[in-house]
């Protein structure tokens, strides 16, 4: 059973939904993508296929994925013309996953940061730094969006990356090109910007980005004062 909705994203294109639900009573989240227009499989199929080799505490678990496609009658009217039915190819792919209670990190992300302490703070860059490292030594996975809307919290406030739809396999290389744009702002790598290069170090750039606003508070320009604090952690 599929209740309440968690978040969703429109486009012109697709629909993207992500609800809890109830599988073989536990809690989980299902992720809906559905488009009536063309779409791209490939995000679809390098998640699933990037989220089945995996196992590590901190990142999100996949627990099962479906793919639908059928044709259904839709109205459709020209300019000057009277409506009539249409075939469209309406395309449903789900991805379900462990359900991670308290929501991802850029909740946390405010001035006070919503009365985290710091061993917590520690705790989730911890956290984000041994699923990166898993990543990146054990399965040559670039991320290629690591920012906090990606980084889920459970119950312990033990942090699990998620949403893989533009990662890359280096296989064996040190560095990649591409010419996707796809990246969020404020979090991608010089070199990615300038280049289209993706390595770890994209990974390790955003991370250091998201290490800032977690010991700050900010997502913005960070105050004078906390900029004085990261110098001295440093």
């Amino acid at each position: 059973m599929i209740s309440d909705k968690l978040a969703v994203v429109d486009s012109e294109s697709f629909t993207r939904q992500v609800k809890q639900g109830d599988l073989q009573n536990r809690s989980v989240a299902v992720k809906r993508i559905l488009s009536c227009h063309t779409f791209n499989d490939e995000a679809f199929n390098r998640e699933i296929t990037f989220l089945i080799s995996v196992k590590h505490k901190n990142i999100v678990r996949l627990l099962g994925y479906c793919a639908n496609t059928e044709n259904k009658a839709m109205k459709h009217s020209e300019s000057g013309e009277p409506w009539k039915y249409v075939f469209a190819e309406m395309r449903e792919r789900l991805l379900c996953f462990e359900y991670i209670k308290n929501g991802s990190l850029d909740r946390y992300l405010t001035d006070e940061l919503r009365g985290l302490e710091w061993h917590t703070r520690y705790q989730i860059i911890r956290g984000i730094c041994d699923g990166l490292v898993y990543l990146h030594t054990e399965k040559g996975i670039v991320h290629r969006d690591m920012k906090p809307e990606n980084i889920l919290l459970d119950d312990l406030m033990i942090p699990k990356i998620t949403d893989f739809g533009i990662s890359k396999l280096l296989d064996g290389a040190t560095h990649a090109v591409t010419s996707d744009p796809t990246g969020s702002r404020g979090y991608c790598a010089p070199e990615f910007i300038a280049r289209g290069e993706v390595s770890t170090r994209s990974d390790i750039y955003s991370l250091g980005v998201i290490i800032t606003e977690l010991v700050t508070g900010c997502k913005d320009e960070p105050h004078i004062q906390n900029v004085r604090i990261i110098q001295l952690i440093v």
